[in-house]
Formats: C-alpha cells, structure tokens, sequence
C-alpha cells in the first residue's frame, strides 16, 4: 500500500454480518496501523444496525464512516411532497435540482482531472 502511495483504505461493506465486518476493520487497523480507513456499509444497514456497528468500529479509529442517511430522508421528503401537492411533480423536480447540483459541485469541487506523469506501480514517467 505505501509502496503505491496509497495512505487511505475505503472498504465497501454491508455484504458479511455486522461483527464480522467489524472485525475486518480491526484486522486492517492491525494490519496498517498509520492508515486512514473510511468504512461504508452501501446503505445495507438498518439504521440501528448502522449506529451500533459504526460506533464499535470507531475503536478502530476510522476516519469516516457513512450510514444510510440519505436512504431514509429521501423517501420521507418526497413522500411530505406527494401529500402536500397531490402529486409526484415536485418529487421529480427536487430530484433533478439534486442532480445537477450534485453534478456542478463534482465540477466545482473536483475540477479537471489529469492523469498522473509517472505510473503508479513501476515509477516510470508517462509519454
């Protein structure tokens, strides 16, 4: 991992049982002790599940860790939208808002991406 200047690990989670997963993240930290590790469990999670399994992983001093938020409030927001309105119109709009909004920070945000000028793995400079 150092060799190929990596200096964080995001694992994508939410495929094992939570205390397996758990375990994973406290074999890496063992594993790379000076590396950052970002968890996600890909919204498998109830949010209970999410609370109690985050909060037992941050022993292992994650440097993030993502839940199912999102998951949750979208349906609420659009289903208080329908009621409201009568109708699944203004779902669609916030949606699109969302997109683009979404689309112009990754620009903004991001900017231009270039790729590197020496290969990541044999250290050779690219043409």
């Amino acid at each position: 991992m150092q060799k190929c200047g990596f200096s964080a690990l995001k694992v994508k989670g939410g495929v094992l049982p939570p205390k397996e997963e758990t375990r994973c993240v406290k074999l890496l930290r063992e594993r790379f002790p000076d590396c950052e590790i970002r968890f996600d469990p890909n919204a498998a999670w109830s949010v209970g599940t999410s609370i109690n399994t985050l909060r037992q992983m941050m022993e292992y001093n994650l440097e993030y860790a993502a839940g199912n938020v999102g998951g949750i409030i979208a349906p609420v927001v659009m289903g208080l939208l329908i009621l409201r309105t009568g109708s699944f119109i203004p779902g669609f709009v916030v949606a699109a808002l969302l997109i683009v909004i979404g689309a112009a920070s990754y620009g903004w945000v991001v900017g231009k991406l270039e790729p590197p000028l020496r290969d990541e793995l044999s250290g050779r400079r690219r043409s």
